[in-house]
């Protein structure tokens, strides 16, 4: 049994028997250390956020996930308003995944996808949050890098 193999690969082997499938069989990789990261979101009510700071990862010696914590430096911005609010903070990185190449993590109400190719990975997020606490959920988008240190 080959454990790198992952699950979604192994639904479409099985849908689609009898055709040629490619699918990784390799391990993910290692995550664990330290990230110099960078954050850039908007919503569509017109707020916008970019956000710099560092990762802290560490990843189970025997399989593909990972937890931590993001230290960062946040700006937002929202133009109808011309309000500008600085933050900055730790958070828990949870649920992480690696699975071949496809990195997955949660950070508070974040979901994020993305790509490892060391030393960089990077991909998209997608927050849905109340960022003025009026109890309306705003949806935000947008990308994210991190860079080994």
């Amino acid at each position: 049994m080959n454990t790198g193999v992952s699950k979604k690969c192994a639904l479409y082997v099985a849908l689609l028997a009898g055709s040629v499938v490619a699918c990784s069989t390799e391990p993910g990789g290692d995550v664990s250390g330290s990230w110099d990261l960078v954050e850039s979101m908007s919503s569509q009510t017109g707020i916008a956020c970019e956000m710099t700071g560092e990762f802290l990862l560490s990843q189970a010696s025997n399989g593909p996930s990972f937890d931590g914590l993001r230290v960062r430096t946040a700006t937002c911005t929202n133009a109808p308003d011309g309000f500008e609010l600085r933050t900055s903070g730790a958070d828990n990185v949870l649920h992480g995944r690696v699975e071949g190449l496809t990195v997955t993590f949660n950070v508070d109400f974040c979901d994020y996808e993305g790509t490892l190719a060391e030393p960089v990975m990077s991909g998209t997020m997608e927050c849905d949050e109340d960022p003025d606490l009026s109890g309306q959920s705003v949806l935000f988008t947008g990308t994210w890098q991190a860079t080994r240190k």
